[in-house]
């Protein structure tokens, strides 16, 4: 496989509406109503992340991505980390990163013209692995590292500095298209700063630099100052809860009380020290959106943190929108984050339903009714399950009415046609499926009509470490909004609680709801949106279908028939994952026009995986990365695939493992597979090909070779 593959047969580019903002400048839209553009339609975004070296590529190469991507339905393309190292702040003459690199700048210009034509928004994303360097003014640069967590949330000197290349970057007229980003509604998203703040690594608090530590502790004691007035007070109120007074010596008047530290024990103090950090990293997040609204951005900003805490996430509420990151079987390390064997535990993610699996954590992202998108997703190389991913994903978000979703990543810059952790573009099990993704998210069914909110008290979100909780597993069934303080008397009430005798189980009971619309972890089966969204844990494999949309993934009974919608699929290939998609707007029933596509497991020529040793954080870690070519192990076998629609046979394949897609036109079947020597049937009727390309009318007596 060469790389920037098509991501199916089928051009999705009829999802897209070029040129992008056409309909005028993306915003928030009232509570509930999701993204709107000016002239009041709906925004909703299906896309990919690039980031660093891949961004600063050849033009030519851009405009091939691009016109790949747009192929594949990809509506928005985030551009990520574009401050780091080799990025726009790192020009090689300079001693300091205050001036953007014209060069490279250029390459963003191209990237945003090309992306613009095509009717694919793009997303900014401002502070992410920046270095600050002395000449900037920045004191202890060694320690601060890359992007300044967290430094760069509450010191003054940081804070400028982020506004400064904001304002370059926003204000700069792209020559390509003669537009400011400011003033290019094809701009569509800004995010503050990515995976930042004082709560994502909290232990840090303790091991500050100075003078960052003594200007945070003179931050905090202010603040508790202005909490409770005197040292009296607030002591008074640690030992209440804790029953120990604060130790002797400190006094927030004096400037004397110590960081806090959130693994203590004192819960009072500990509870202080979350509402410092989330005020503290609030009113970052307020001020640098107020200076992006001074100097003419008009779009939704945000700032992300970390996805794990509520009281973190709650921190973003007063922006435009939330965003999080939702992944399956992230990679660990036995030592540092990112040194070392990469450890993995390739489980299907299909047989859990936790509060930290996709439905649940889409739950948790939706503040006060406000958009949600996840910026960044996927299931990660060298998963075997990762065919799942995208049916996984498109669903849930449907179900959560999400605004964006953006897969994580496409790589152009290494070794584009290998598989690699968070690089999709050459994985036939995830980006084979892109395109069909964007389809079932882009025009999906109605989402859920009930939606429960859950109401998180201020005691709450304060005592540490407040994580998504099973609460938020009403996300399996319905539509979730998270809200500081009491639930609105009017609010639909949920009932979610532990069974007797089921560990970790929930059953969430909505008034109104029919038994059979319902589903306890005992079970295993989560359904929603009345059998629309089937998720079986038991099995590993879920099912969706819509009028024009309907999707099967998971692990495969060898010999049994699966029913998905009006489809059907039996395969001796274990690991599946199978979409299809009407194209013509029609129901499946009548459709003329519509395509069908499955793919298995793929991995590079020579790829291994072992086990990890006793005491590892994960069960594998690969062993030999393997090199291109991308196999997916497709071979001949005595068991057939077989798919029926509406009960009549349409394909019959001697084929186990591998991809192949159906796309039917008018009476006229075009089927891709990427293994030769397969034998079998389509409509009825008798093929035999070593080609990848069987063009065949239902109405002729034989195949004949050639194109749709």
């Amino acid at each position: 496989m060469g790389p920037f593959p098509r991501a199916a047969a089928v051009d999705f580019r009829y999802l897209l509406d070029a040129p992008a903002g056409k309909h005028g400048f993306v915003g928030a839209g009232k509570p509930g109503k999701g993204f709107t553009f000016a002239d009041g339609r709906r925004a909703r975004f299906w896309g990919v992340n690039i980031s660093g070296k891949s961004v600063f590529v050849p033009d030519a190469t851009i405009a091939r991505v691009v016109d790949v991507l747009a192929r594949a339905g990809c509506n928005m393309v985030r551009l990520e980390a574009i401050d780091s190292v080799g990025g726009l702040l790192d020009s090689p003459s300079a001693t300091a990163s205050r001036r953007l690199d014209e060069a490279r700048l250029a390459h963003i210009d191209t990237w945003t013209h090309e992306l613009r034509q095509r009717g694919i928004y793009y997303y900014f994303d401002l502070l992410d692995f920046r270095q600050f360097r002395a000449a900037d003014g920045v004191a202890s640069v060694a320690e601060v590292g890359r992007a300044a967590r967290p430094y760069a949330c509450f010191d003054r000197r940081l804070i400028a500095l982020q506004k400064e290349y904001a304002t370059q970057l926003l204000r700069h007229r792209n020559p390509r298209t003669g537009l400011r980003y400011v003033d290019d509604p094809a701009l569509a998203l800004v995010e503050i700063c990515n995976e930042h703040g004082l709560l994502i690594r909290p232990r840090a608090l303790g091991a500050l630099a100075d003078p960052y530590a003594e200007a945070l502790q003179r931050q905090w004691n202010a603040w508790l100052l202005a909490r409770y007035g005197s040292r009296a007070r607030m002591a008074s109120a640690w030992a209440a809860d804790d029953s120990s007074p604060s130790p002797a010596g400190e006094d927030p008047a004096l400037g004397t009380v110590g960081l806090p530290d959130l693994s203590g024990a004192a819960r009072a103090r500990v509870a202080d020290g979350v509402r410092f950090c989330t005020a503290t990293q609030s009113a970052y997040f307020a001020e640098m959106r107020a200076h992006l609204r001074s100097i003419g951005l008009r779009v939704p900003v945000t700032a992300t943190v970390s996805s794990d805490s509520m009281a973190d996430v709650a921190s973003t509420s007063g922006m435009d929108f939330t965003a999080g990151n939702i992944y399956a079987d992230h990679p660990v390390f036995a030592g540092r984050d990112w040194q070392g064997a990469f450890l993995f535990n390739d489980v299907n993610p299909l047989r859990g339903a936790s509060a930290w699996h996709a439905g649940a954590a889409l739950a948790s992202l939706r503040w006060r009714g406000k958009p949600v998108v996840v910026r960044e997703w996927a299931t990660v190389w060298p998963n075997r399950y990762r065919c799942t991913a995208v049916p996984e994903m498109a669903a849930y978000a449907a179900l959560q009415d999400v605004d964006a979703v953006l897969l994580f990543g496409y790589q152009i810059a290494t070794k584009p046609e290998e598989l690699s952790d968070f690089d999709h573009q050459a994985d036939p099990t995830v980006w084979g499926l892109f395109g069909h993704g964007a389809a079932a998210f882009l025009r999906p069914g109605a989402p859920a009509a009930d939606r429960v909110r859950v109401a998180h008290s201020p005691e709450r979100l304060a005592a540490w470490p407040c994580t998504v909780s099973d609460v938020h597993r009403a996300g399996w069934f319905c539509g979730v909004d998270n809200l500081v303080g009491p639930a609105p008397a009017t609010t639909r009430r949920v009932d979610v609680r532990a069974e007797a005798g089921m560990r970790g189980a929930v059953k969430v009971m909505i008034p109104g709801y029919a038994p059979d619309r319902l589903a306890t972890a005992s079970e295993g089966v989560y359904i929603a949106l009345g059998g629309r969204v089937v998720r079986n844990t038991a099995a590993g494999r879920m099912r969706t279908q819509t009028p024009h949309s309907a999707s099967l993934a998971g692990e495969m009974t060898p010999g049994a028939g699966h029913p998905f919608g009006p489809w059907r699929l039996k395969t001796a290939s274990p690991i599946a994952a199978l979409m299809a998609t009407s194209l013509d707007g029609r129901p499946f029933a009548t459709s003329r026009h519509y395509s069908v596509k499955m793919v298995t497991q793929a991995v590079n020529t020579g790829q291994r995986m072992e086990p990890a040793e006793a005491g590892a954080p994960a069960r594998f870690r690969i062993a030999d990365w393997g090199t291109p070519p991308v196999v997916t192990m497709g071979r001949a076998s005595a068991t057939a695939t077989v798919l029926t629609l509406h009960g009549r046979p349409l394909l019959s394949l001697g084929m186990v493992d591998g991809t192949w897609e159906l796309v039917v036109r008018d009476g006229c079947a075009s089927l891709l597979c990427d293994t030769g020597g397969i034998k079998g049937t389509l409509f009825g009727r008798r093929i035999t090909t070593v080609a990848d390309r069987v063009v065949m009318s239902p109405a002729t007596a034989a195949p004949r070779k050639g194109s749709p």
